[in-house]
C-alpha cells in the first residue's frame, strides 16, 4: 500500500514539472517578403508605311510598297478606314466637327491655328493646344462651339487644314499613301488613306504642317484614327 502511494505521488510530480515547462515547439521560418508584381510589357504591333499598289475588296485585302518591299495586309471586319484630303478653310462648313492644334490665347477665346482636321463627331475639349467642337462660320470667320465657350480660329502663316472621312474598302485607291496600324489578330485594325498630291509645274505640292515635319498626315487626325 505504502509503495502504492509512493508511486502516485511520483505520478503527481512529474505530471506538475511537465505542465510547469510547456514542450517548446519547433520555430517557424519567417514568411518570404512578397515578390514584386510583374508588369506585362505592352505588345508592340506593326505598322506599316508606304503607297499602295493593289487592292482586293473580295479579299478585303491591300498592298503597301515602300523603299523596303511590299506587304499585303488583310483589313479587319471593324477596322478603321479613314480619307484624308487637303482643303481650305473655306471648305470648312457650318456645324461639322473640327480638331483644330495650335496655341490658344490666355482667355481661350481664340487659337492660333497650325494645324485644322474636319473630322468625324467625337467629344468637344478645350485644352492648351487643342480645340475639339464644333464649327459655327459666320462672315469667313470660323470659330469653335466646345464646352460652354466660342473660340475663334486665328490660321498661322503655314496652317494646313485637312478633311478626315470614314469609307469603305472599295474607296481605297492604287497610288493613294497609307498608314496601317496592325492588331494582335494579324489583321488591319486601322488604315489611314490620303491622295497622292501632284505639283504642278513651277509649284511646289502643299503639305500639311506636321508635329514631326515629316509631310504626313497631321499627327493630331493620326492619333485619332488610331487610338
Amino acid at each position: 500500500m505504502k509503495c502504492t502511494a509512493k508511486l502516485a505521488a511520483i505520478s503527481l510530480c512529474v505530471g506538475l514539472c511537465a505542465s510547469a515547462y510547456p514542450r517548446q515547439t519547433a520555430k517557424q521560418a519567417p514568411p518570404s517578403p512578397a515578390q514584386p508584381a510583374v508588369k506585362a510589357t505592352p505588345k508592340v504591333m506593326p505598322k506599316y508605311v508606304g503607297k499602295i499598289v493593289s487592292v482586293s475588296a473580295p479579299d478585303k485585302s491591300v498592298t503597301i510598297a515602300d523603299k523596303s518591299g511590299s506587304k499585303t495586309v488583310t483589313i479587319g471586319d471593324s477596322a478603321l478606314i479613314r480619307l484624308t484630303k487637303m482643303v481650305s478653310v473655306a471648305d470648312i462648313k457650318e456645324g461639322e466637327c473640327v480638331q483644330v492644334s495650335g496655341t490658344t490665347s490666355g482667355d481661350q477665346s481664340s487659337i492660333e491655328a497650325r494645324a485644322i482636321n474636319i473630322i468625324p463627331e467625337t467629344k468637344a475639349r478645350v485644352m492648351d493646344r487643342m480645340v475639339v467642337g464644333t464649327a459655327k462660320v459666320s462672315g469667313g470667320t470660323v470659330r469653335v462651339a466646345a464646352d460652354g465657350k466660342t473660340v475663334e480660329i486665328k490660321p498661322a502663316a503655314k496652317c494646313s487644314v485637312t478633311r478626315v472621312s470614314d469609307i469603305k474598302i472599295d474607296g481605297i485607291k492604287e497610288g493613294m499613301f497609307a498608314i496601317a496600324n496592325m492588331g494582335e489578330n494579324g489583321k488591319t485594325r486601322a488604315i489611314t488613306v490620303r491622295e497622292t498630291i501632284t505639283p504642278a509645274a513651277g509649284k511646289s505640292s502643299q503639305k500639311p504642317n506636321t508635329e514631326d515635319g515629316k509631310g504626313g498626315t497631321n499627327s493630331g487626325a493620326e492619333k485619332e484614327s488610331h487610338e
